[in-house]
């Protein structure tokens, strides 16, 4: 007798954590309502709870990690609040897929964070995650005001920085 497929159960359970907090609560509804084969089922009625809650949380912050690599400025900008916001973004915002994750992910935490992310890394991820070939962007940060100017040329991102003044 094969082993039942549990991968597409398992990611949605390890990426959505609603989802896992019912699972714990009641296994076998979630697993019922999830539409598995039986074999299915009784399998995944048998997982450790802790031990998926404790995967569900290397993941997230493997997926932090990403995140605050890409955007440096903005994490050390965030200080102590960064985990606790991630956090908060990663409630509510789907698990990016494909190779472009990371970066798509980082673009979303910016919009997430509205104001509060570094305003020239914001839009250079924007920028780097979308497919236009020209931008204009107003950028504040360090007591100076300026615009940003990037151009996608040739498969690479070019930009300039043009300080206008000091930001009020």
């Amino acid at each position: 007798m094969s082993q039942p497929d549990l991968t597409r159960p398992l990611a949605q359970l390890l990426s959505d954590s609603r989802l896992r907090r019912e699972f714990i609560r009641d296994p076998a509804g979630v697993a019922n309502r999830l539409a598995l084969p039986p074999a299915s089922i009784a399998s995944l009625q048998e997982i450790d709870t802790g031990l998926l809650e404790q995967q569900a949380r290397s993941l997230l912050g493997k997926r932090r990690f990403e995140v605050a690599t890409i955007l440096p400025r903005t994490w050390q900008h965030l200080g102590d609040d960064a985990i606790g916001l991630f956090e908060e973004y990663a409630l509510e915002a789907p698990w990016p897929t494909g190779h472009r994750r990371h970066l798509l992910d980082a673009a979303a935490f910016c919009s997430f964070l509205k104001d509060r992310a570094d305003s020239i890394e914001s839009a250079r991820i924007r920028f780097k995650s979308g497919d236009r070939r020209f931008v204009l962007a107003r950028v504040d940060g360090d007591g100076r005001c300026g615009v940003l100017v990037l151009l996608r040329w040739r498969k690479t991102v070019r930009s300039w920085l043009f300080v206008v003044g000091r930001s009020a």
